[in-house]
């Protein structure tokens, strides 16, 4: 699964969590006005009121989005984790794998070697 959702808070793909998110997802694009919350719960169910944002086109549901996705492909590690619902989660996720300081500024993640991160290989393409 690799759905925008999921670039745009990392590290919550637990599949009880997720399942139970995109349940949440469903019945609030469907009208419901309330979503319960508790911590990886809270996430999952702030995962599914802002993908509920997205599919009721609420303003800038899609601006965040967009935003983070942007800091995602120049490599902003530390702004990627300030745009998340969890910043210290999802640094303390990316720091289990990637301890070092300089893996901050890392142009790659720890998914993937350098010559693979397809971020990367996009943009040495577009400076050809």
């Amino acid at each position: 699964m690799n759905t925008q959702e999921e670039l745009t808070n990392p590290n919550y793909e637990a599949a009880c969590d997720f399942t139970s998110a995109i349940g949440a997802a469903n019945v609030g694009a469907l009208g419901t006005a309330l979503l319960c919350y508790v911590k990886a719960g809270v996430i999952a169910y702030k995962i599914a009121a802002h993908a509920t944002d997205l599919a009721k086109g609420h303003p800038g549901a899609q601006t965040w989005d967009d935003a983070l996705s942007k800091e995602r492909f120049e490599f902003r590690w530390m702004n990627q984790f300030a745009l998340s619902l969890d910043p210290m989660t999802a640094m303390s996720f990316h720091d289990e794998t990637l301890p070092a300081d300089g893996a901050k500024v890392a142009h790659f993640c720890s998914m993937y070697v350098p010559q693979f991160y397809s971020m990367k290989i996009t943009e040495d393409q577009e400076v050809c």
